[in-house]
């Protein structure tokens, strides 16, 4: 969460977003802790939704 004036702040979020999205990372963190078994052995086993991975494919195109 950021003030919605801070341009340089969200340029910088909407960046690392894109490179996590871009190099795998955000599906790598969503499968360690949403489809494995969390350190405490139990499993959230929630498979991602359609709409997210559209949402990831869209944060790792390009900038334009």
């Amino acid at each position: 969460m950021f003030r919605k004036d801070d341009t340089q702040l969200a340029a910088l979020v909407k960046q690392a977003f894109h490179d996590l999205a871009e190099d795998g990372e955000v599906e790598r963190q969503y499968k360690r802790w949403f489809l494995r078994r969390l350190p405490s052995g139990e499993s959230v086993d929630l498979p991602m939704s359609p709409q997210l991975e559209t949402l990831i494919r869209a944060m790792a195109a390009k900038p334009e």
